[in-house]
């Protein structure tokens, strides 16, 4: 009863940093008018975001030391603190420092809540756990547009934030109940180190960084793409909705096939069918665009929720470590992708920044057969 309590209250958790981040793509036309900011520079207000995320190794690596719980605790709290400061944000600039805040606290706990869901369950009902940690994924997806649009239509941004923050405190409250982890082995500076340097780590940063850069190169310019075409706001919330229907459709087969198929095979399956799918999203065709935004959502979304439960157990005493650090590669990503995809938008459009999604991809893909080949019966 405890572990349900606990995977229960993880996933909502989940839903509302997913909600919070899902928001600000579709709005992004709506935050770069609120904040007077160039519509194809607004990924800049979310380099802060990202890059606070490069810290959680440091927090990980406190979980060794302290207990992932009290460490699930401060980054709850520091997201609660970071949303009620966005809140009551009145410049770009205290848009961007406070939400930095928010940022620590998602990338830490995007990896802890795996490594703590690892520790109370066997890996063998992993696939479970984390299917329904999918499924709060894409019902966040689905309902932020929604949400979004009414807050910016009939109330504001920063009543938007403050719902977050009131939101998260309470959810700080229900996670006090969770069952410590009795047996935690933990790590020292040494093996922190160690881990740092092993060339298989090294390598799932590198494929979680590839995969990290949709979420901007793709995600965040869909909706100035659309606009660009002249679809309007409800189209692109329709869009974005489609592609939470596509992340359901993943959550569902994670919680039913991958423990019986095997999550390694399930997630190399998952990155050869993104790299097909993307490609047609560019063509300027609402049924093609609903059509395929609906599979990349299904298949990029099944890579992303069996992709942190296969690498807590290659690496299962580190856990707590290595997530928070392909944690801080997704941090890097962020702050990567906000930097240099408005240059790549300026110059090739959209179009372009679609083919750097299909190539980090693919390359993802052929990195994560590889380091995963020694793996092939502990992983599925």
């Amino acid at each position: 009863m405890k572990k349900i309590y606990a995977i229960s209250v993880l996933a909502l958790v989940q839903f509302i940093m997913i909600n919070e981040m899902s928001i600000v793509m579709p709005l992004a036309p709506k935050i770069a008018e609120y904040y007077s900011v160039n519509p194809n520079r607004v990924t800049f207000l979310n380099a802060g975001y990202a890059l606070m995320g490069l810290l959680t190794p440091l927090l990980g690596f406190s979980a060794e030391k302290i207990g992932i719980k009290k460490i699930l605790l401060i980054t709850v709290g520091l997201f609660s603190i970071g949303s009620f400061l966005t809140a009551n944000s009145e410049t770009a600039l205290q848009f961007f420092l406070s939400r930095s805040l928010i940022g620590l606290g998602y990338f830490t706990l995007a990896s802890l809540i795996i490594s703590y869901t690892s520790k109370i369950i066997p890996y063998n009902n992993l696939g479970f756990a984390s299917g329904v940690y999918k499924l709060s994924f894409a019902i966040a997806v689905l309902t932020s547009p929604i949400i979004g649009n009414i807050f910016v239509t009939n109330y504001s941004i920063s009543e938007l934030y403050y719902t977050f923050g009131i939101s998260m405190l309470l959810v700080f409250f229900l996670l006090i109940p969770l069952p410590k982890i009795d047996s935690e082995e933990g790590i020292d500076f040494k093996e922190f180190k160690r881990l740092i340097v092993n060339k298989e780590v090294k390598t799932m940063m590198l494929i979680t960084f590839l995969t990290s850069i949709p979420a901007v190169y793709f995600y965040n310019y869909m909706s100035l793409f659309l606009s660009s075409k002249g679809y309007d706001q409800l189209f692109i919330t329709v869009v974005y909705s489609t592609v939470a229907l596509g992340t359901l459709g993943a959550a569902i087969i994670i919680i039913l096939f991958s423990d019986r198929i095997g999550k390694l095979r399930l997630t190399k399956y998952g990155f050869i069918a993104s790299v097909i799918v993307i490609l047609p999203i560019f063509m300027n065709s609402p049924v093609i665009i609903i059509s395929f935004i609906f599979l990349f959502g299904f298949t990029f979304d099944t890579v992303w929720g069996l992709l942190f439960p296969v690498g807590s157990k290659m690496f299962k005493k580190e856990s707590n470590s290595f997530l928070t650090l392909l944690g801080m590669s997704m941090a890097l990503a962020n702050t990567f992708s906000n930097i240099t995809a408005p240059y790549v938008n300026d110059f090739g459009g959209f179009f372009l920044n679609i083919i750097v999604c299909s190539v980090s991809i693919l390359v993802a893909g052929i990195l994560f057969i590889k380091v995963t080949k020694g793996y092939q019966s502990e992983l599925n």
